[in-house]
């Protein structure tokens, strides 16, 4: 019997990896997760325990290898994961520090620091806007306030290059995770030697950039703790990418006028341009794919991480997520006039603002519960539709945007954003949009073929399209304009809240 051959991908997340099996068709044939935590020991901090990261990789990947039917053989491991992590190693390749994650923002002096001295000319390098999340900074955070640590370091990865070298024995890293520490020099693909003297290090402390669908083999000793079995004999491990250009890319939001809008934990707008575009006014991210494609756009720490702190806060009478939202859906678009800012753990595009804190503004007797929920959901929305303006220059007028995450699972959510917007929804039917990227990486790479051509054989699918109600998008208009206007107001009460609270 001829062997079925499958493309095993892994999703690095801030909360826990999820390893999802392909076979020939894109039909998923397995799928395992393994969660891990979040170490919060002084305000600011974010950290992770990287041999827990280790542990779950390995537990996970080792549950779905061996889940799977028998006669099959796995072609690939590709591999995408999480932006802006840093880790030091030790001249043994051993940790000795935490992983620190994109929500650490211990480095806010050291970012306001390089934006005063580097400013737009720096993110016309890089390509990535000057903030706290960037390893650059935090690289930065660890000589100034850890100068014996600091110097213990041989050299700084991202979790995803710690796990690829426990893989393949090998440092490498794919360039979109080398652009988004803000130590990458777009232009050149290589190092730049401005933020490696602003970080203190040398280019040789840091991973070798590689192409997104490089293929390493399988390190002897990988293989051995997944047991030695037969099917992972000929594997190869794909470099991969990052969680927010996979899931684009997964999504099927390649095309010019496409744009792919994310939201889960966090959100996201992109869209795929033929060359690098930058902000003027350095707002915007820009991620290499491949030689002829980049990811642009814009990330939100608006999503379910503030949705779930309203829920605790603000509890609903039932359990009933459906009722819940029903209850939103009576509430007149603007929610009678009351307005949330949802910044309650500072917000990056497009204000880009650590000390951003959350308000909730209008409120009267008249207003109940719903009309907070949803101020909040409508704040989601403005987040997002703020981004998706900055981007509608990047190219043609979007004809439509395709969705991914969790919240897209709610239809009434998926209109309000079609109605602020603008324009139409086209909801993904495959969820796991960032493994699914993963998979046509490894086919491009297993196939030796273009990517747009694995693109046209395995196209994404869309549910039918969420259409904008007429006139909505100026209801909504009117309230986003109001929404900045309040930000605009309150913003230089942010930094005088946060000094405040370090006394």
């Amino acid at each position: 019997m001829n062997s079925q051959e499958v493309v095993v991908c892994v999703d690095i997340a801030t909360s826990g990896i999820k390893v999802v099996v392909y076979d020939e068709s894109a039909r998923v044939v397995a799928l395992c997760k393994e969660s891990y935590g979040i170490r919060s020991p002084e305000p600011g901090f974010a950290e992770q325990n990287p041999d827990e990261i280790v542990g779950a990789f390995f537990a996970s990947l080792k549950s779905a290898i061996l889940s799977l039917p028998s006669g099959c053989r796995v072609a690939a491991i590709s591999l995408g994961g999480v932006m802006h992590s840093i880790l030091g190693l030790d001249g043994h390749d051993r940790p000795i520090t935490p992983v620190m994650i994109w929500a650490d923002t211990r480095s806010q002096s050291q970012a306001k620091s390089v934006k005063q001295h580097h400013g737009i000319d720096l993110y016309q390098t890089i390509g990535v806007p000057i903030h706290a999340m960037l390893p650059l900074t935090k690289i930065r955070w660890l000589k100034d306030t850890e100068p014996s640590v600091f110097r213990s370091v041989s050299r700084f990865v991202s979790i995803k290059e710690y796990l690829l070298w426990h893989m393949t024995g090998q440092f490498v890293v794919d360039v979109s995770t080398a652009a988004a520490s803000g130590l990458f020099h777009l232009g050149r693909r290589s190092w730049s030697d401005e933020s490696l003297a602003i970080a203190g290090i040398t280019g040789d402390m840091l991973s070798a950039p590689t192409a997104c669908t490089e293929a390493l083999p399988l390190s002897h000793s990988a293989w051995c703790l997944f047991g030695s079995p037969g099917s992972l004999k000929e594997a190869v491990v794909v470099v991969g990418s990052t969680d927010g250009v996979l899931a684009n890319l997964g999504s099927g939001a390649v095309e010019i006028n496409q744009v792919g809008v994310t939201l889960g934990s966090s959100g996201a707008v992109r869209r795929m341009t033929n060359r690098m575009v930058l902000d003027d006014e350095g707002r915007t991210f820009c991620y290499p794919l491949d030689e002829s494609n980049f990811v642009v756009g814009g990330a939100t720490n608006t999503g379910g991480v503030v949705w779930d702190w309203m829920m605790e806060q603000f509890p609903p009478d039932e359990s009933d997520p459906a009722r819940l939202w029903e209850a939103i859906d009576e509430v007149p678009a603007g929610a009678d006039g009351l307005l949330f800012i949802p910044y309650l753990a500072g917000e990056r595009a497009p204000v880009w603002d650590d000390s951003a804190q959350g308000v909730l503004f209008g409120l009267t007797l008249g207003h109940r519960r719903p009309h907070i929920w949803r101020a909040a959901a409508e704040s989601m929305a403005y987040s997002l539709v703020s981004i998706y303006r900055l981007l509608q220059g990047f190219g043609p007028m979007p004809s439509g945007v395709i969705a991914t995450g969790g919240f897209f699972r709610q239809p009434i959510w998926t209109r309000l954003l079609s109605d602020a917007l603008g324009v139409p929804v086209f909801v993904c039917e495959d969820e796991e949009s960032s493994a699914r990227g993963s998979f046509l990486l490894a086919k491009s790479a297993l196939m030796k073929a273009p990517l747009r051509d694995v693109l046209k054989r395995y196209p994404a699918k869309l549910k039918e399209p969420v259409v904008p109600a007429d006139g909505k998008a100026e209801v909504y208009d009117k309230h986003l304009a109001r929404f900045a206007r309040l930000y605009e107001a309150v913003q230089p009460l942010f930094r005088e809240g946060v000094d405040e609270r370090k006394r």
